[in-house]
């Protein structure tokens, strides 16, 4: 009883010191009430006070009286004002009112929307008075409008989706003036067919946990997060909503709500006024992590039979962007990654011109197998974008980034062996019995995974936290013990038994240890074959970079991030290579998310073409679906 116990506490401590080379922080959503929607979209008008234009316009005209009278009657008589004088103080001044009295009147739904549809025709209105040309996003009574107008649509929203009217057309609601607005067909410009979505959310219902970084761009319009169908490989994509007014007559105006790719758009023109979008990046994001069904690492680690291996995709395909591939390392999951996706994804620059995704696998297995799986995974990713006739051309400038684990898979993904490696390392007369004893198809099947070539379509990789020549945490007590624990594949095994028992009687391997040597701890011993291996093989013809933690000095050389030693993670002839104050969690540091974007801002330069850095503008349609 007292050696079983000993062995649980060995095994749980061990697991823990393991994790301290794997997993991140967790990162995920949290569900508000519809209170704090004038929170998130920081309107104006959150309480019973007013702007001090709209209080000096309602005291220059005896107003504020009627405040406690009836709202139409005092929304008429300023409508009225503003018709005679001119003035835009007072298309503010409406506004905030009517959203006084969409507040006062909350628990009449009806009536409510009534004073949002008065807020949103004003806002409408003074957003077309207040620019000419390009909207700046420092202009005060800009910012004013908009976030009135953001948190009017925003309660529209709740109003039109618990009608479940929010897709539909031809209906007409009253605004509190009395203006008549007819509603058309919504118009979507998104990255997907709109009936693959299956819910819209508003961003403004969640507050992020765990993410140090709020991507969010100003401007009009309601950050959306956009759920497709479970089984899609796309759990959730970031929108902006708006709302879009035709011209008004005596019989009303019509209306149509516009579902826009934010990730495309950064701002819409209407009239040949060109006005920034409100955005979201970090909720959506947050939300596709708390949303995605979470791996138990320990048994995607030590029992790696039934998890499968792949690419993570974090928007639709695209042949507009370059993609930048990320690659976890020992016991984590794309999770790692998020704060650095976060902080890349709030740059313009390179929201325009990359698209992020992840590959995921069992940290259990062999190096040389998962790299073998990665490299399949990106050619069938490419063989997509052929066959459905997309261009190749930014898909074939690849960036990857490997943290740990990881960066030792994206090595071999660069790489090419020169020769026969395995001869070299195992000797010609061991290999030529051992050919013998395979049948063609287990040859071939180790050829796959020894025999290959650089994957070409990677241009250029960034090393972060590498144990290039190993670590010695794989051969402590708990990193031989956690080897010892892992459960390889059946297929695995039977498919390489016959190499194992190969190296065994030649001596090269205890026969304690044969399974434990070819696993992901094992392959990370400083002596292990599959470090001698990478070691041999020369690295392609392409810039690389790392990135390397110093849990002690910043700057400096030398050291250690407290699992993987400087001597282990440096290269020579890279490009840069940066050292930061941090332990194993690199890829998390600001400062080395920092060098990640100037890297991928170096990229760029390599390719002219990708000098023009200005957003896309969405033009929208001036007529109206029925």
């Amino acid at each position: 009883m007292l050696l079983k116990t000993f062995k649980l506490n060995t095994f749980f401590y061990m697991l823990l010191l393991l994790t301290a080379a794997g997993c991140s922080g967790s990162v995920t959503v949290q569900k508000v009430s519809e209170n704090d929607h004038g929170v998130y979209t920081d309107a104006v008008f959150v309480s019973d006070l007013f702007t001090a234009g709209t209080r000096n316009l309602l005291g220059n005209y005896l107003l504020f009286d009627k405040l406690s009278g009836n709202p139409e009657e005092l929304l008429a008589e300023m409508t009225k004002l503003y018709r005679i004088d001119g003035r835009k103080e007072f298309i503010h001044a409406i506004a905030e009112v009517s959203q006084f009295f969409a507040k006062k009147y909350s628990n009449n739904p009806d009536r409510a929307a009534a004073f949002h549809l008065t807020t949103l025709l004003y806002c409408n209105t003074g957003l077309l008075n207040s620019v000419t040309g390009k909207a700046h996003l420092l202009n005060p009574e800009l910012q004013m409008t908009a976030r009135n107008y953001n948190y009017a649509l925003t309660k529209l929203f709740v109003y039109l989706s618990n009608k479940k009217i929010l897709r539909k057309s031809g209906f007409a609601l009253t605004a509190a003036c009395g203006e008549k607005i007819m509603f058309s067909a919504p118009y979507f410009q998104l990255p997907l067919a709109e009936n693959m979505i299956k819910n819209i959310i508003l961003c403004a219902d969640f507050r992020i946990r765990g993410l140090t970084h709020n991507s969010r761009q100003a401007g009009i319009g309601v950050p959306l997060i956009c759920e497709t169908d479970p089984a899609s490989e796309i759990p959730a994509i970031p929108a902006t909503l708006l709302i879009h007014f035709s011209e008004q007559d005596n019989s009303g105006c019509r209306a149509s709500l516009a579902f826009l790719n934010s990730r495309q758009y950064d701002a819409i023109s209407v009239r040949e006024r060109v006005i920034p979008l409100e955005q979201d990046f970090s909720t959506p994001l947050a939300y596709m992590a708390f949303r995605t069904k979470k791996r138990n690492f320990i048994l995607r680690t030590f029992f790696p039979e039934n998890e499968p291996a792949g690419l993570y995709l974090l928007e639709p395909r695209n042949d507009k962007r370059i993609p930048v591939l990320f690659v976890h390392g020992l016991m984590s999951d794309l999770r790692t990654w998020l704060q650095m996706i976060n902080t890349l994804q709030s740059d313009p620059v390179l929201r325009k011109h990359y698209r992020f995704m992840g590959f995921t696998y069992s940290s259990g297995n062999p190096i040389f197998f998962s790299a073998k799986l990665l490299r399949e995974s990106l050619e069938k990713e490419r063989e997509v974008f052929i066959k459905s006739g997309m261009s190749t051309e930014k898909f074939d400038r690849m960036v990857v980034i490997g943290h740990s684990m990881g960066g030792l898979l994206s090595r071999v993904l660069t790489s090419t062996p020169a020769g026969d490696e395995a001869e070299k390392l195992f000797g010609r007369k061991e290999l030529e019995k051992l050919s013998v004893s395979l049948t063609p198809d287990e040859m071939q099947q180790n050829k796959n995974i020894l025999q290959y070539k650089q994957f070409a379509s990677v241009k250029r990789v960034v090393f972060i936290a590498v144990p290039h020549r190993g670590s010695d945490m794989a051969d402590s007590w708990f990193g031989l013990t956690g080897a010892s624990l892992i459960r390889l594949p059946v297929r695995f095994i039977k498919r390489n038994a016959k190499i194992i028992q190969a190296l065994i009687n030649n001596g090269k391997i205890k026969e304690a240890e044969q399974f434990s040597k070819f696993n992901g701890i094992g392959n990370l011993a400083p002596e292990s074959l599959a470090i001698k291996m990478i070691n041999r093989i020369p690295m392609g013809d392409l810039p690389y970079h790392s990135i390397i933690g110093n849990n002690e000095k910043a700057g400096i050389p030398g050291g250690t991030d407290g699992v993987v030693p400087y001597s282990s993670s440096h290269l020579d002839n890279c490009v840069s290579e940066l050292v930061v104050r941090s332990g194993h969690s690199v890829q998390q540091n600001p400062l080395a998310v920092q060098e990640i974007r100037r890297i991928l801002l170096e990229h760029l330069k390599a390719y002219p073409e990708n000098t023009n850095n200005s957003g896309n503008v969405m033009t929208l349609p001036s007529t109206f679906k029925d």
